[in-house]
């Protein structure tokens, strides 16, 4: 990770996932980091061009919350942990 001064908690270009300067306390949790890998893997399937397109315009037209793109990697990142403390206990 790379902490860049920007206003969300952390955001990811590519395969680097970026935090906010004096957010750093992220990073020891496990629902961010999930959430950010699989922002990771969405690069990854959809190239830059799309996601970026995609991100923004989601972003713009249904806000934040209501993003898809955040949603899905919300969802994912908590069905990876509960699988994870089932696996694990």
């Amino acid at each position: 990770p790379h902490v860049v001064p920007f206003p969300y908690v952390a955001i990811v270009f590519g395969e680097t996932v970026n935090v906010r300067r004096g957010a750093e306390f992220v990073l020891g949790s496990p629902r961010v980091v999930a959430e950010e890998c699989y922002h990771v893997l969405q690069w990854r399937r959809l190239g830059v061009i799309r996601m970026a397109v995609k991100y923004l315009f989601f972003t713009v037209t249904r806000g934040y919350d209501n993003n898809p793109l955040e949603m899905e990697a919300k969802k994912q990142a908590s069905e990876f942990l509960r699988e994870t403390e089932e696996y694990t206990s």
